[in-house]
Protein backbone atom coordinates (compact mmCIF):
# COMPACT_ATOMS: atom_id res chain seq x y z
CA UNK A 1 0.00 0.00 0.00
CA UNK A 2 1.36 3.37 -0.92
CA UNK A 3 3.19 5.33 1.77
CA UNK A 4 1.37 8.36 3.10
CA UNK A 5 3.18 11.28 4.60
CA UNK A 6 2.35 12.22 8.15
CA UNK A 7 0.37 15.30 7.18
CA UNK A 8 -1.93 13.37 4.89
CA UNK A 9 -2.33 10.61 7.46
CA UNK A 10 -3.44 13.15 10.08
CA UNK A 11 -5.84 14.71 7.59
CA UNK A 12 -7.32 11.30 6.81
CA UNK A 13 -7.97 10.71 10.49
CA UNK A 14 -9.66 14.09 10.82
CA UNK A 15 -11.99 13.76 7.87
CA UNK A 16 -12.75 10.16 8.71
CA UNK A 17 -14.16 11.14 12.08
CA UNK A 18 -11.64 9.32 14.29
CA UNK A 19 -9.71 10.88 17.11
CA UNK A 20 -5.97 10.33 17.52
CA UNK A 21 -5.11 6.95 19.00
CA UNK A 22 -6.75 3.81 17.69
CA UNK A 23 -6.54 0.45 19.44
CA UNK A 24 -7.67 -3.15 19.20
CA UNK A 25 -9.51 -3.88 22.44
CA UNK A 26 -11.30 -6.72 24.14
CA UNK A 27 -14.51 -5.69 25.90
CA UNK A 28 -15.98 -7.89 28.62
CA UNK A 29 -19.66 -8.20 29.58
CA UNK A 30 -21.51 -10.13 32.29
CA UNK A 31 -24.82 -10.90 30.57
CA UNK A 32 -26.99 -10.11 27.54
CA UNK A 33 -28.32 -6.92 29.07
CA UNK A 34 -24.81 -5.52 29.43
CA UNK A 35 -23.94 -6.71 25.92
CA UNK A 36 -27.02 -4.96 24.51
CA UNK A 37 -26.02 -1.73 26.25
CA UNK A 38 -22.54 -1.94 24.76
CA UNK A 39 -23.86 -2.80 21.30
CA UNK A 40 -26.24 0.16 21.35
CA UNK A 41 -23.26 2.42 21.91
CA UNK A 42 -22.61 1.66 18.24
CA UNK A 43 -19.50 -0.50 18.35
CA UNK A 44 -18.31 -2.83 15.66
CA UNK A 45 -18.12 -6.32 17.14
CA UNK A 46 -15.62 -8.95 16.05
CA UNK A 47 -14.67 -12.40 17.30
CA UNK A 48 -17.46 -12.77 19.84
CA UNK A 49 -16.72 -15.17 22.68
CA UNK A 50 -18.80 -16.22 25.69
CA UNK A 51 -18.30 -13.05 27.72
CA UNK A 52 -16.15 -10.77 25.56
CA UNK A 53 -15.51 -9.54 22.05
CA UNK A 54 -12.93 -7.68 20.00
CA UNK A 55 -13.46 -4.17 18.65
CA UNK A 56 -11.47 -1.23 17.28
CA UNK A 57 -11.85 1.96 19.34
CA UNK A 58 -10.35 5.40 19.44
CA UNK A 59 -9.03 6.79 22.71
CA UNK A 60 -12.11 8.91 23.33
CA UNK A 61 -14.50 5.95 23.14
CA UNK A 62 -12.21 3.82 25.30
CA UNK A 63 -12.32 6.50 27.99
CA UNK A 64 -16.12 6.67 27.79
CA UNK A 65 -16.68 2.92 27.95
CA UNK A 66 -14.07 1.94 30.52
CA UNK A 67 -15.92 3.85 33.23
CA UNK A 68 -18.78 1.35 32.90
CA UNK A 69 -17.29 -1.78 31.36
CA UNK A 70 -14.12 -3.83 31.60
CA UNK A 71 -11.86 -3.09 28.63
CA UNK A 72 -8.49 -4.61 27.82
CA UNK A 73 -6.31 -2.80 25.28
CA UNK A 74 -4.61 -5.49 23.20
CA UNK A 75 -2.52 -3.54 20.68
CA UNK A 76 -2.29 -0.50 18.46
CA UNK A 77 -4.72 -0.91 15.56
CA UNK A 78 -1.91 -0.40 13.06
CA UNK A 79 -0.86 -3.98 13.79
CA UNK A 80 -3.82 -5.24 11.74
CA UNK A 81 -2.15 -4.03 8.59
CA UNK A 82 1.50 -4.65 9.42
CA UNK A 83 1.90 -7.04 6.50
CA UNK A 84 0.91 -4.24 4.10
CA UNK A 85 3.20 -1.58 5.50
CA UNK A 86 4.93 0.10 2.55
CA UNK A 87 3.47 -2.29 0.00
CA UNK A 88 1.39 -1.56 -3.08
CA UNK A 89 -1.74 -3.64 -2.75
CA UNK A 90 -2.35 -3.50 -6.51
CA UNK A 91 0.87 -5.27 -7.42
CA UNK A 92 2.06 -7.11 -4.32
CA UNK A 93 -1.00 -8.59 -2.61
CA UNK A 94 -3.50 -11.35 -3.29
CA UNK A 95 -6.28 -8.94 -2.28
CA UNK A 96 -8.19 -7.39 -5.17
CA UNK A 97 -8.80 -3.67 -5.42
CA UNK A 98 -12.06 -2.45 -6.95
CA UNK A 99 -10.37 -2.04 -10.32
CA UNK A 100 -8.77 -5.49 -10.17
CA UNK A 101 -12.05 -7.09 -9.17
CA UNK A 102 -13.78 -5.63 -12.21
CA UNK A 103 -10.93 -6.83 -14.38
CA UNK A 104 -11.32 -10.37 -13.04
CA UNK A 105 -15.04 -10.29 -13.79
CA UNK A 106 -14.39 -9.09 -17.35
CA UNK A 107 -11.76 -11.79 -17.93
CA UNK A 108 -14.04 -14.52 -16.61
CA UNK A 109 -16.90 -13.34 -18.81
CA UNK A 110 -14.57 -13.33 -21.82
CA UNK A 111 -13.21 -16.81 -21.08
CA UNK A 112 -16.60 -18.36 -20.24
CA UNK A 113 -18.99 -16.26 -22.31
CA UNK A 114 -21.41 -19.16 -22.79
CA UNK A 115 -22.23 -19.34 -19.07
CA UNK A 116 -21.01 -16.03 -17.60
CA UNK A 117 -22.26 -12.47 -17.97
CA UNK A 118 -21.31 -9.20 -16.30
CA UNK A 119 -24.11 -7.14 -14.76
CA UNK A 120 -24.35 -3.79 -12.95
CA UNK A 121 -26.93 -3.12 -10.24
CA UNK A 122 -26.22 0.60 -9.80
CA UNK A 123 -23.59 3.19 -8.99
CA UNK A 124 -22.06 4.29 -5.70
CA UNK A 125 -22.19 7.84 -4.37
CA UNK A 126 -18.82 8.55 -6.02
CA UNK A 127 -19.98 7.07 -9.32
CA UNK A 128 -18.41 3.61 -9.25
CA UNK A 129 -20.42 0.80 -10.80
CA UNK A 130 -21.52 -1.98 -8.47
CA UNK A 131 -20.72 -4.93 -10.69
CA UNK A 132 -21.31 -8.63 -10.54
CA UNK A 133 -21.14 -11.81 -12.57
CA UNK A 134 -24.11 -13.99 -13.44
CA UNK A 135 -23.45 -17.71 -13.98
CA UNK A 136 -26.05 -19.92 -15.66
CA UNK A 137 -26.40 -22.18 -18.68
CA UNK A 138 -28.61 -19.75 -20.62
CA UNK A 139 -26.87 -16.76 -19.17
CA UNK A 140 -28.36 -14.14 -21.48
CA UNK A 141 -31.91 -15.12 -20.59
CA UNK A 142 -33.91 -14.44 -17.42
CA UNK A 143 -35.15 -17.94 -16.78
CA UNK A 144 -37.71 -18.99 -14.23
CA UNK A 145 -35.10 -20.95 -12.30
CA UNK A 146 -34.11 -20.86 -8.64
CA UNK A 147 -31.68 -18.06 -7.92
CA UNK A 148 -28.81 -17.51 -5.51
CA UNK A 149 -26.99 -14.34 -4.47
CA UNK A 150 -23.45 -14.17 -3.08
CA UNK A 151 -22.06 -10.78 -2.05
CA UNK A 152 -19.01 -9.31 -0.37
CA UNK A 153 -17.62 -6.07 1.05
CA UNK A 154 -20.56 -4.37 2.66
CA UNK A 155 -17.81 -3.24 5.04
CA UNK A 156 -14.80 -1.65 3.41
CA UNK A 157 -11.98 -2.95 5.59
CA UNK A 158 -13.15 -6.57 5.40
CA UNK A 159 -10.99 -7.35 2.40
CA UNK A 160 -11.25 -11.14 2.67
CA UNK A 161 -14.99 -10.81 1.99
CA UNK A 162 -14.13 -9.82 -1.59
CA UNK A 163 -11.95 -12.86 -2.19
CA UNK A 164 -14.43 -15.62 -1.40
CA UNK A 165 -17.08 -14.45 -3.93
CA UNK A 166 -14.37 -14.13 -6.60
CA UNK A 167 -13.10 -17.62 -5.75
CA UNK A 168 -16.64 -19.02 -5.94
CA UNK A 169 -17.14 -17.57 -9.43
CA UNK A 170 -13.81 -18.95 -10.59
CA UNK A 171 -14.54 -22.39 -9.14
CA UNK A 172 -17.96 -22.72 -10.77
CA UNK A 173 -16.71 -21.59 -14.16
CA UNK A 174 -13.46 -23.55 -14.19
CA UNK A 175 -15.15 -26.82 -13.17
CA UNK A 176 -18.31 -26.54 -15.25
CA UNK A 177 -17.12 -28.81 -18.07
CA UNK A 178 -15.26 -31.35 -15.94
CA UNK A 179 -17.46 -31.82 -12.86
CA UNK A 180 -21.00 -33.04 -13.50
CA UNK A 181 -22.23 -31.92 -10.09
CA UNK A 182 -21.04 -28.34 -10.74
CA UNK A 183 -22.57 -28.42 -14.22
CA UNK A 184 -25.89 -29.45 -12.70
CA UNK A 185 -25.80 -26.55 -10.23
CA UNK A 186 -25.06 -24.04 -12.97
CA UNK A 187 -27.63 -25.52 -15.37
CA UNK A 188 -30.42 -25.67 -12.81
CA UNK A 189 -29.96 -22.27 -11.15
CA UNK A 190 -29.20 -18.64 -11.83
CA UNK A 191 -26.24 -17.63 -9.69
CA UNK A 192 -25.43 -13.96 -9.09
CA UNK A 193 -22.14 -12.93 -7.46
CA UNK A 194 -21.34 -9.35 -6.40
CA UNK A 195 -17.88 -9.22 -4.79
CA UNK A 196 -18.00 -5.55 -3.74
CA UNK A 197 -21.24 -3.95 -2.52
CA UNK A 198 -19.49 -0.85 -1.14
CA UNK A 199 -16.88 0.18 -3.75
CA UNK A 200 -16.27 3.70 -2.46
CA UNK A 201 -15.46 2.40 1.00
CA UNK A 202 -13.20 -0.34 -0.35
CA UNK A 203 -11.23 2.15 -2.43
CA UNK A 204 -10.80 4.43 0.58
CA UNK A 205 -9.75 1.57 2.84
CA UNK A 206 -7.22 0.12 0.42
CA UNK A 207 -5.71 3.35 -0.86
CA UNK A 208 -6.12 6.02 1.80
CA UNK A 209 -7.30 4.97 5.26
CA UNK A 210 -7.14 1.27 6.02
CA UNK A 211 -9.52 1.24 8.99
CA UNK A 212 -12.44 2.60 6.99
CA UNK A 213 -15.65 0.55 7.28
CA UNK A 214 -18.58 2.60 5.95
CA UNK A 215 -19.65 4.20 2.67
CA UNK A 216 -18.13 7.56 1.69
CA UNK A 217 -21.15 9.86 1.33
CA UNK A 218 -20.52 13.22 3.11
CA UNK A 219 -22.74 13.72 6.15
CA UNK A 220 -22.11 17.10 7.76
CA UNK A 221 -18.46 17.13 8.79
CA UNK A 222 -18.25 13.33 8.69
CA UNK A 223 -18.51 10.65 6.04
CA UNK A 224 -20.38 7.44 5.48
CA UNK A 225 -23.03 5.04 6.69
CA UNK A 226 -22.69 1.41 7.75
CA UNK A 227 -24.49 -0.26 4.83
CA UNK A 228 -25.24 -3.36 6.90
CA UNK A 229 -27.28 -1.27 9.32
CA UNK A 230 -29.09 0.58 6.52
CA UNK A 231 -31.72 -1.95 5.38
CA UNK A 232 -35.29 -1.24 6.38
CA UNK A 233 -36.37 -4.26 8.42
CA UNK A 234 -36.47 -3.05 12.06
CA UNK A 235 -34.02 -0.36 10.95
CA UNK A 236 -32.23 1.41 13.78
CA UNK A 237 -33.72 -0.54 16.68
CA UNK A 238 -30.63 -2.26 18.09
CA UNK A 239 -26.90 -2.45 17.51
CA UNK A 240 -26.71 0.66 15.35
CA UNK A 241 -25.61 4.19 16.04
CA UNK A 242 -27.42 7.48 15.44
CA UNK A 243 -24.10 9.33 15.33
CA UNK A 244 -22.59 9.96 11.92
CA UNK A 245 -19.12 9.68 13.48
CA UNK A 246 -19.70 6.11 14.52
CA UNK A 247 -18.65 2.96 12.64
CA UNK A 248 -22.17 1.54 12.86
CA UNK A 249 -24.03 4.72 11.87
CA UNK A 250 -27.40 3.57 10.52
CA UNK A 251 -27.95 6.54 8.22
CA UNK A 252 -30.58 9.26 8.34
CA UNK A 253 -33.14 6.78 7.03
CA UNK A 254 -33.30 3.24 5.74
CA UNK A 255 -31.83 2.79 2.25
CA UNK A 256 -30.14 6.18 2.38
CA UNK A 257 -27.12 4.75 0.54
CA UNK A 258 -26.77 4.16 -3.17
CA UNK A 259 -25.38 0.67 -2.62
CA UNK A 260 -28.19 -0.54 -0.36
CA UNK A 261 -30.83 0.97 -2.65
CA UNK A 262 -29.21 -0.76 -5.62
CA UNK A 263 -29.16 -4.12 -3.84
CA UNK A 264 -32.77 -3.61 -2.69
CA UNK A 265 -34.02 -2.91 -6.21
CA UNK A 266 -32.02 -5.78 -7.68
CA UNK A 267 -33.35 -8.22 -5.07
CA UNK A 268 -36.93 -7.01 -5.51
CA UNK A 269 -36.59 -7.78 -9.20
CA UNK A 270 -34.91 -11.18 -8.85
CA UNK A 271 -36.40 -12.44 -5.55
CA UNK A 272 -33.51 -14.68 -4.57
CA UNK A 273 -34.19 -18.05 -3.00
CA UNK A 274 -30.92 -18.14 -1.05
CA UNK A 275 -28.06 -15.77 -0.32
CA UNK A 276 -24.77 -15.45 1.51
CA UNK A 277 -23.28 -12.12 2.59
CA UNK A 278 -19.56 -12.36 3.39
CA UNK A 279 -17.97 -10.41 6.24
CA UNK A 280 -15.01 -10.78 8.61
CA UNK A 281 -14.13 -11.97 11.14
CA UNK A 282 -14.97 -14.74 13.66
CA UNK A 283 -15.54 -18.02 11.77
CA UNK A 284 -19.32 -17.92 12.22
CA UNK A 285 -22.31 -18.71 10.02
CA UNK A 286 -25.22 -16.47 11.04
CA UNK A 287 -28.89 -16.82 10.19
CA UNK A 288 -31.92 -14.52 10.85
CA UNK A 289 -32.96 -12.79 12.91
CA UNK A 290 -30.24 -10.28 13.58
CA UNK A 291 -32.41 -7.54 15.10
CA UNK A 292 -33.62 -9.39 18.21
CA UNK A 293 -32.27 -12.08 20.52
CA UNK A 294 -35.77 -12.68 21.92
CA UNK A 295 -37.65 -13.21 18.64
CA UNK A 296 -36.98 -16.19 16.37
CA UNK A 297 -37.60 -16.26 12.64
CA UNK A 298 -40.62 -18.36 11.54
CA UNK A 299 -38.19 -20.77 9.86
CA UNK A 300 -35.66 -20.69 12.69
CA UNK A 301 -35.19 -24.44 12.99
CA UNK A 302 -34.77 -24.97 9.27
CA UNK A 303 -32.40 -22.03 8.89
CA UNK A 304 -30.39 -23.53 11.72
CA UNK A 305 -30.34 -26.91 9.95
CA UNK A 306 -29.02 -25.40 6.70
CA UNK A 307 -26.42 -23.37 8.60
CA UNK A 308 -25.12 -26.46 10.34
CA UNK A 309 -24.90 -28.30 7.01
CA UNK A 310 -22.70 -25.52 5.63
CA UNK A 311 -20.67 -25.41 8.84
CA UNK A 312 -19.77 -29.07 8.43
CA UNK A 313 -17.67 -28.01 5.42
CA UNK A 314 -15.83 -24.99 6.79
CA UNK A 315 -15.78 -25.83 10.51
CA UNK A 316 -17.48 -22.57 11.51
CA UNK A 317 -19.89 -21.98 14.38
CA UNK A 318 -23.52 -21.84 13.19
CA UNK A 319 -25.67 -19.52 15.30
CA UNK A 320 -28.67 -17.23 15.13
CA UNK A 321 -27.26 -13.80 14.32
CA UNK A 322 -28.74 -11.93 17.29
CA UNK A 323 -27.57 -14.64 19.67
CA UNK A 324 -24.06 -13.59 18.71
CA UNK A 325 -25.06 -9.94 19.10
CA UNK A 326 -28.13 -7.94 18.01
CA UNK A 327 -27.78 -5.65 15.00
CA UNK A 328 -30.86 -4.27 13.29
CA UNK A 329 -30.98 -3.17 9.67
CA UNK A 330 -28.79 -5.86 8.12
CA UNK A 331 -29.20 -7.38 4.67
CA UNK A 332 -30.15 -10.86 5.89
CA UNK A 333 -33.15 -9.77 7.94
CA UNK A 334 -34.45 -7.66 5.07
CA UNK A 335 -33.96 -10.34 2.40
CA UNK A 336 -35.56 -12.99 4.58
CA UNK A 337 -38.50 -10.99 5.92
CA UNK A 338 -39.39 -9.04 2.78
CA UNK A 339 -38.61 -11.58 0.04
CA UNK A 340 -38.47 -14.96 1.73
CA UNK A 341 -34.80 -15.39 0.88
CA UNK A 342 -33.00 -17.89 3.07
CA UNK A 343 -30.19 -15.46 3.82
CA UNK A 344 -26.97 -16.17 5.72
CA UNK A 345 -23.90 -14.23 6.79
CA UNK A 346 -20.43 -15.76 6.90
CA UNK A 347 -17.95 -14.13 9.27
CA UNK A 348 -14.74 -15.22 7.59
CA UNK A 349 -11.35 -16.03 9.09
CA UNK A 350 -9.74 -15.43 12.48
CA UNK A 351 -8.37 -11.92 11.93
CA UNK A 352 -9.38 -8.64 10.35
CA UNK A 353 -7.03 -8.95 7.38
CA UNK A 354 -5.65 -12.50 7.02
CA UNK A 355 -2.12 -12.85 5.68
CA UNK A 356 -1.78 -13.47 1.95
CA UNK A 357 -0.69 -17.04 2.63
CA UNK A 358 -3.99 -17.77 4.41
CA UNK A 359 -6.34 -16.46 1.74
CA UNK A 360 -6.44 -19.51 -0.55
CA UNK A 361 -7.30 -21.85 2.31
CA UNK A 362 -10.04 -19.55 3.59
CA UNK A 363 -11.50 -19.30 0.10
CA UNK A 364 -11.36 -23.04 -0.55
CA UNK A 365 -13.32 -24.14 2.50
CA UNK A 366 -15.90 -21.38 2.12
CA UNK A 367 -16.44 -22.16 -1.55
CA UNK A 368 -17.22 -25.70 -0.38
CA UNK A 369 -19.82 -24.31 2.03
CA UNK A 370 -21.38 -22.17 -0.70
CA UNK A 371 -21.68 -25.28 -2.88
CA UNK A 372 -23.60 -26.94 -0.05
CA UNK A 373 -26.13 -24.10 -0.09
CA UNK A 374 -26.55 -24.40 -3.86
CA UNK A 375 -27.05 -28.14 -3.52
CA UNK A 376 -29.70 -27.53 -0.86
CA UNK A 377 -31.85 -25.29 -3.07
CA UNK A 378 -34.28 -28.05 -4.22
CA UNK A 379 -34.76 -29.14 -0.60
CA UNK A 380 -35.29 -25.53 0.49
CA UNK A 381 -37.87 -24.93 -2.21
CA UNK A 382 -39.71 -28.08 -1.25
CA UNK A 383 -39.66 -27.02 2.39
CA UNK A 384 -41.12 -23.62 1.48
CA UNK A 385 -43.83 -25.30 -0.58
CA UNK A 386 -45.08 -27.63 2.13
CA UNK A 387 -44.50 -25.62 5.31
Amino acid sequence: MKKIVLFLFICCIFISGFSDGFSIVRIYFKDKDELNNIVNFGLEIENMEKNSFISILNDKDIDILKSKHKIEVLSNADSIFDSFRGRDIKSESVYHTYEECNKVIEELVKDYSDIAKKFVIGKSYEGREITGIKISDNVNEDEQEPSALFMGAHHAREWISIEVPIALAQYLLENYKTDQSIKNLVDQNEIFIIPIINPDGVEWSMKEYKYWRKTRRPIGTSFGVDPNRNYSYHWGETGASSSAWNDTFKGEKAFSENCTKALRDFALWRKFDVSISYHSYGEDILYPYSYSNTVNAPDHDYLKKISHAMAEKNGYNAIKSADLYPAAGDSDDWLYSELGTFAFTFELATSFIPYDTQVDGICMKNVDSAIVLLEKIPEILEYKKIK
